[in-house]
């Protein structure tokens, strides 16, 4: 293997590594996020339950309050935080890599000690997925792009971004269209 192409392997790889890195974060992130919005959610319907002592929304109630419980102690196995440090472990350590390619006067030796390394640190940790190799090459330079990523490729980073968003979202209005289905039963029972 030639020398320039290792280095955008490795850098490949490592790009790839810092968008899982960023992914994992983000996930971390947004569930904290969500958990607060959910619990404020509950507290507010928990209110509503005690001006309209019903008993079909306190079932409601009770639901979403062992679903949150639940929700949360999952999203603590997922272990966000701990998987994205292992990943800014490795790209560390190729980064590293990167740097020793780029020395004069490298030879064939050192060349195979590189990619044994890169390879040994590859089956060290977690592979990104495939979105995270896929933003990596939308984010490359224009050339880079161009010559390394088809329409397939394209697809699916695009089918990636859409996805999380129609995700994000739903998430987040789930409460909202919720509580409009139930204050629309509530005000058809008072007669309003």
């Amino acid at each position: 293997m030639d020398t320039e192409r290792l280095k955008n392997q490795i850098w490949t790889t490592r790009i790839s590594r810092v968008n899982a890195e960023k992914r994992l974060l983000h996930n971390e992130r947004f569930l904290q996020g969500v958990n607060i919005y959910y619990s404020c959610v509950t507290v507010l319907a928990s209110i509503c339950l005690i001006k309209w002592e019903d008993q079909t929304f306190g079932l409601l109630i009770t639901l979403m309050s062992v679903s949150l419980l639940i929700v949360g102690l999952f999203c603590k196995t997922l272990r966000f935080s701990e998987r994205a440090f292992d990943f800014r472990r490795i790209y560390s350590e190729l980064q590293k890599l990167e740097f020793r390619l780029d020395k004069p006067g490298i030879d064939d030796a050192d060349i195979q000690n590189i990619q044994k390394e890169y390879c040994d640190l590859i089956a060290e940790g977690e592979n990104h997925i495939t979105y995270d190799y896929y933003k990596t090459l939308w984010a490359s330079h224009k050339e880079y792009r161009v010559t390394h990523m088809d329409g397939r490729m394209k697809a699916g980073y695009f089918c990636g971004v859409l996805w999380r968003f129609l995700v994000a979202v739903s998430i987040i209005a789930l409460p909202f269209l919720l509580a409009t289905a139930l204050f629309g039963v509530k005000i058809n029972e008072i007669g309003i």
